[in-house]
């Protein structure tokens, strides 16, 4: 006759080693999900920061003139007189073809705080007014610019506007 279990609501060992196995890989599948979430709320403040050092570059960009009015016409890009190492002295769009800056500056040329390892650069062409995506190598009425932002040299954001001679 067999002698009945003297405890039979315990635990075997066997049943202990295996819910300890269910909880690791409970856990385990836990802990992946809460990585896998911070880094797309790394990624996602990254590209909200991205988006604002564009837009505001962009909006300053676009509320200059569409051309220097000193210059001859057609002429494009930056004048000696206008170099500085910042942007003071920039007053039209394509002043600011070819512009990097890192890390990122006011106007004036004071660093942007909490922005180290970012870096703005800004191109301007020439387009059709009828389709930006042809560009054009004379003075058409119309420039396309845009504005990149990127961290540790990773692409973030990248913002393009027409700005056309009639305002």
């Amino acid at each position: 006759m067999t002698q009945p279990r003297s405890n039979p609501g315990a635990f075997t060992i066997i049943e202990a080693a295996l819910s300890t196995i269910v909880i690791g890989v409970m856990l385990v599948a836990a802990l992946n999900t809460v990585g896998a979430s911070r880094v797309a709320q790394y990624r996602n403040a990254d590209r909200v920061r991205g988006s604002e050092l564009a837009a505001s570059l962009m909006a300053e960009i676009t509320a200059q003139a569409y051309e220097d009015r000193a210059l001859a016409l057609g002429s494009f890009g930056l004048p000696l007189a206008k170099v500085t190492g910042n942007r003071s002295k920039f007053d039209d769009v394509d002043d600011y073809h070819n512009w990097t800056e890192s890390p990122p500056q006011s106007k004036s040329g004071t660093v942007l705080a909490g922005f180290n390892g970012w870096t703005r650069n800004v191109t301007v062409k020439w387009v059709n007014p009828a389709d930006p995506t042809v560009v054009s190598a004379v003075n058409t009425g119309a420039k396309l610019i845009t504005v990149a932002a990127s961290r540790n040299g990773v692409p973030i954001v990248r913002l393009s506007s027409v700005r056309t001679s009639a305002r």
